[in-house]
């Protein structure tokens, strides 16, 4: 087993469907481009602790990535929780939505509300901003930005363009969900 190092360390998974064949430690980045296994981030501190355990990657629900987890007394350990040492009725957010990032400056223990206001914009949205919906085209401002709140979904308005639609779910968003907030990218160019 390598050793860890004050580079950053890498724990590298291969995988055949969704097993684990191989597991190895690197310590830094470069040629992971080319590597065929699945990049996960963890700290220094993480780096000999975790990298003992044999973790599966499990890709969920459309996502991109997937989570690193290890079976125990029939239970699923998940890397980031285990990390974290996530309490229970507490949920582990990664805040870049890069779920194979676990690092501890990537995560935070947070309550299932607070870690649904982290979530990307919809796959099925067509206007390309999160909380930013196209109208009839026909009339003067067919993009509505709205946002929901405690369960209720306040409308924010009618714009123009989707990016001042998106400038107004911005700071909604910054407004109600403070730093656990997705916000829309949008350049002055828009």
């Amino acid at each position: 087993m390598a050793r860890c190092t004050r580079e950053r360390a890498i724990i590298v998974f291969k995988f055949t469907g969704l097993r684990m064949v191989h597991a190895e430690k690197r310590t830094s980045l470069e040629n992971n481009a080319t590597h065929t296994g699945k990049r996960n981030e963890v700290d220094d501190e993480d780096c000999e602790k975790f990298s003992k355990n044999k973790y599966r990657f499990v890709a969920g629900g459309g996502r991109k990535t997937g989570y690193a987890l290890r079976v125990e007394n029939e239970k699923l350990v998940f890397l980031h929780k285990e990390i974290m040492k996530t309490p229970k009725g507490m949920v582990c957010d990664h805040i870049d939505g890069d779920t194979l990032n676990n690092q501890k400056s990537n995560l935070r223990n947070c309550t299932p509300k607070e870690n649904a206001r982290n979530t990307a914009r919809r796959s099925d949205n067509e206007t390309g901003y999160k909380g930013v919906y196209k109208r009839d085209e026909r009339i003067k401002n067919p993009f509505r930005a709205r946002i929901k709140v405690d369960g209720v979904t306040l409308s924010l308005g009618a714009y123009p363009t989707p990016q001042a639609a998106a400038v107004a779910y911005n700071a909604a968003a910054t407004k109600y969900f403070g730093e656990f907030s997705k916000l829309n990218q949008v350049t002055q160019g828009d």
